[in-house]
């Protein structure tokens, strides 16, 4: 069995967010996840044991996550647009005083998983271009995830 058959999830880039409970959670790029079908930045429940030495992590899911190259919350704005913005939608916090999102910058985070699910290439952050994306693509990214395509690979 290889190793990453012990994991549910492999997020890769990643950090750790302190929760005003004094918990923490995980917040990154899940190339694998066996729920979501990963290729999106995500953020798990609340860490109850991490290992970052051997690069190991399990949330109170139940989750069993394989980490790689970590990085400091406070910085996510370096990990680019994407994850940024999915930064402020699933954690809730303004990123170093950043517009609120707006509609379109939730549908641009969702058509970019889609996009990478598919394999083409993901639409401008514009409203009519995020929108057109899903007329034409939607059934099939669908399609592919309830094959199961982008799960644990």
């Amino acid at each position: 069995m290889s190793a990453e058959a012990e994991f549910d999830a492999h997020l890769d880039p990643w950090c750790l967010v302190p929760l005003e409970t004094g918990e923490s959670i995980l917040f990154g790029y899940a190339r694998n996840h066996a729920k979501t079908g990963g290729l999106a930045w995500l953020s798990s429940s609340e860490v109850l044991d991490l290992q970052e030495a051997s690069r190991r992590g399990v949330t109170r899911s139940g989750r069993r996550y394989l980490l790689g190259r970590q990085f400091e919350a406070i910085d996510v704005g370096a990990e680019g647009e994407e994850a940024r913005l999915a930064f402020e939608l699933l954690i809730g916090r303004d990123y170093q005083g950043a517009n609120a999102l707006t509609e379109v910058d939730r549908l641009w985070l969702m058509a970019r998983k889609a996009a990478r699910h598919l394999g083409i290439e993901p639409p401008v952050r514009t409203d009519s271009a995020t929108r057109a994306f899903f007329d034409r693509h939607a059934a099939g990214y669908f399609a592919v995830r309830r094959r199961g395509k982008g799960t644990m690979s």
